[in-house]
C-alpha cells in the first residue's frame, strides 16, 4: 500500500520535472517552425485542462472517499498522457 507521504514524493518529483522542462518548450516549438498563435495555443492547453478536469477529480475523491488511489491514477494517466501520447 502507498502511503501518503510517498505519494506526495512521487508528486513533487514529477512536478519538478515538469517545472524544468516546461520553460524550453516554447523555444523548442519555434525550432520546430511553429507560428506564434501555435505556440500560444499549445501553452494555453494545460492550464485550461486543468481548470475544467481538477474540480471533477476533486469531487469524486470527496464523493468516494478514495482519495489516494484518485490521485494515483490522475497521475499515473498524466504520465502516459505526457510521455506516452506524441
Amino acid at each position: 500500500k502507498i502511503s501518503i507521504i510517498q505519494l506526495n514524493l512521487l508528486m513533487l518529483l514529477f512536478y519538478i520535472s515538469i517545472g524544468s522542462i516546461t520553460p524550453y518548450l516554447p523555444l523548442y516549438y519555434k525550432y520546430i517552425n511553429l507560428s506564434s498563435s501555435q505556440i500560444g495555443l499549445l501553452g494555453a492547453i494545460t492550464p485550461l485542462v486543468t481548470f475544467l478536469v481538477s474540480p471533477l477529480w476533486g469531487s469524486l475523491a470527496d464523493r468516494t472517499g478514495k482519495h489516494s488511489i484518485i490521485m494515483t491514477l490522475t497521475f499515473i494517466s498524466s504520465l502516459i498522457i505526457r510521455y506516452f501520447i506524441p
